[in-house]
């Protein structure tokens, strides 16, 4: 910074009066006791921004090195937005996912309040957990016309 300010043709007390920031600050950012990134956010701190307008240039021009590092690090911030981002998009698919297997589950706990016979509610919950109509015919030993029309029967049940 003292190389900007000497180009510039300022003093330490001149720069202070011109940019409103104290010369004792300007005398620690110089030695490097003052920062001039702020903690809070990714960017140069007022101070920084107040001196590189009274020196007519860019705070970037002065401090090279924070540049480098604030891209780094909002390269890095919006690879953690578009993860966080993409997780939500998973969370949102799996909560539809168990959305949707609750309401099959309800329907089983309908059928079972229902008058049904144990074949029969056998069959819809199989239905329910995903099971082609193959698959359970050939786990209750029956065939899948049998199975379609139980499974017709407690639909029409339900309306």
């Amino acid at each position: 910074m003292r190389r900007v300010r000497l180009a510039a043709g300022f003093s330490q007390a001149e720069l202070s009066r011109t940019s409103g920031v104290y010369r004792n600050h300007i005398s620690k950012m110089e030695l490097g006791l003052n920062s001039a990134a702020t903690h809070s956010r990714l960017g140069f701190n007022a101070s920084a921004v107040k001196l590189a307008r009274a020196l007519n240039t860019t705070p970037a021009a002065i401090w090279p090195m924070y540049a480098e590092l604030f891209a780094a690090a909002k390269h890095a911030a919006a690879a953690r937005r578009q993860a966080a981002v993409d997780r939500e998009s998973v969370a949102r698919g799996r909560r539809k996912r168990l959305d949707e297997k609750r309401k099959k589950i309800g329907k089983v706990e309908k059928l079972h309040r229902q008058r049904l016979s144990a074949n029969q509610r056998n069959a819809a919950r199989l239905y329910a957990d995903g099971k082609t109509l193959s698959q359970i015919a050939r786990m209750n030993g029956i065939t899948k016309q049998a199975v379609f029309a139980t499974l017709c029967a407690i639909l029409r049940r339900e309306e």
